[in-house]
């Protein structure tokens, strides 16, 4: 025993805390509040949900199949054929977006359907850049 204890027997006093009532602790359950959150801090976490805009489109006139990606700041050129839209390619100008369209529609009335942009990759082949076969 401690000290303290053996003086506390010796006045006749309760050695036990008081006791809280039952109905205190419904009571004391009923006025505490919800606590808040507070917004999470950050750049990331309270950023704005949608498209995000980088860059804005400069003036300029508007021409059909060419529009700006304010994304990585091109202009795309695409051709719809009626069942699906053909992204033909970025470019830096709306010129040149609007002239590879053209070539592409000339292209189409010729009888064509594919542009021949890309060079078939071959899964699971090395490839030697510097051979010109």
């Amino acid at each position: 025993m401690s000290l303290a204890t053996d003086i506390l027997k010796r006045a006749n006093s309760d050695l036990s805390p008081p006791s809280k009532s039952i109905r205190a602790d419904y009571m004391g359950l009923a006025i505490r509040k919800k606590a808040k959150r507070a917004a999470p801090k950050g750049p990331r976490l309270n950023r704005k949900k949608g498209k995000t805009v980088k860059y804005v489109a400069p003036k300029h006139e508007h021409v059909a199949g060419v529009a700006f990606n304010s994304r990585n700041n091109t202009w795309d050129a695409y051709f719809y054929d009626g069942i699906k839209t053909i992204r033909i390619g970025m470019f830096h100008t709306q010129a040149r977006a609007l002239i590879a369209r053209r070539i592409y529609m000339y292209w189409r009335k010729c009888g064509f359907d594919n542009i021949p942009n890309k060079p078939e990759k071959r899964l699971y082949t090395m490839r030697n850049y510097s051979d010109k076969s």
